[in-house]
C-alpha cells in the first residue's frame, strides 16, 4: 500500500506544482496546493523510511487540505462575478483544468494515506 501511496503522491505533487500559479490569477488558496503535494510526498517518504504512524497521518491531513484548497481555488477561477485579471483566457482555463485533475487525485490520495495510517497492507 505504501508504494501505491508514494506513486500517487508523486503524481499529485507534479500536478499541484503548476496549479500554484493560479494564486497569481486571483485564487490565493491555490498557493497551498503545491505545499500540500510536496509535503505529503515527503511525509510518506519519511514514513516509509523511519516508520511511525504520525507521518502517515500528516500525509492524510495534507491530502485533505490540498483537496479543499484546490476546489476553493478552482471555484474562484471559474467564477463569473470576480474581476478580470491579467491572465484571463487560456492560462486560467489551463489552471482550472489542472485543478479538475488535482482535486480528485488529492481525495484518492487521502483515502490511500488513511489506509496506510491505519496499517492496512496489500501484502499479508
Amino acid at each position: 500500500m505504501e508504494w501505491l501511496a508514494i506513486i500517487l503522491w508523486a503524481l499529485v505533487a507534479g500536478l499541484a506544482g503548476p496549479v500554484g500559479g493560479g494564486a497569481l490569477m486571483g485564487a490565493p488558496s491555490l498557493s497551498i496546493a503545491p505545499l500540500c503535494g510536496i509535503g505529503g510526498f515527503v511525509c510518506l517518504l519519511l514514513f516509509m523510511i523511519f516508520g511511525g504512524d504520525g507521518w502517515a497521518w500528516i500525509a492524510f491531513g495534507l491530502a485533505v487540505a490540498g483537496a479543499i484548497s484546490v476546489w476553493l481555488g478552482a471555484a474562484r477561477l471559474v467564477d463569473d462575478m470576480r474581476p478580470s485579471t491579467w491572465a484571463e483566457g487560456p492560462t486560467e482555463e489551463t489552471i482550472a483544468l489542472l485543478c479538475g485533475a488535482a482535486g480528485p487525485l488529492f481525495v484518492v490520495e487521502a483515502g490511500v494515506a488513511l489506509l496506510v495510517a491505519l496499517n492496512y497492507s496489500t501484502v499479508t
